[in-house]
């Protein structure tokens, strides 16, 4: 009997979780699925697997994480000198799934294109200095924010 056979899908899906790393999670996540159908499946149908996405992964790689990970929470990254997608592309996209956000990572030198690129309507997002939160039931509660200059 094989592994995932005899595993409950929860702690199997936890596992191939831990073997996500934070730089590439789409790449390993597909390079996951060509191991067998089961384990294609499986991650396929695992839509918290796909919750980690990074920018440097390209525009297709986000938007195939976008789509997989379905109503899950989702931690985005950001890091302007590695990421391979316009910035405005990237907020315009993310914005669309604000009230899904567990967590944002955003490396930028550029922090008011940053929150030029949130549709308001969308949700609220405000890293400038003169800072004035307007929280609806939507918006993520932010714990804390650090802003890299």
């Amino acid at each position: 009997m094989t592994l995932h056979k005899r595993l409950p899908l929860e702690i199997f899906g936890s596992i191939l979780h831990l073997c996500v790393g934070f730089e590439k999670p789409v790449r390993d996540l597909v390079t996951l699925q060509l191991v067998c159908w089961t384990w294609h499946n499986i991650i396929a149908d695992a839509s918290f697997l796909w919750g980690t996405i990074n920018a440097a992964e390209g525009l297709g790689a986000f938007r195939k994480a976008l789509q997989m990970a379905k109503n899950s929470l989702l931690d985005l990254i950001f890091i302007e000198r590695s990421t391979k997608i316009d910035q405005t592309e990237f907020f315009k996209l993310a914005g669309e799934k604000i009230n899904q956000w567990k967590s944002l990572v955003v490396d930028s030198k550029r922090w008011e294109a940053c929150q030029d690129h949130l549709d308001p309507a969308q949700g609220h997002l405000d890293l400038g200095p003169r800072a004035s939160p307007k929280a609806t039931s939507h918006t993520p509660i932010w714990r804390s924010t650090t802003q890299h200059c």
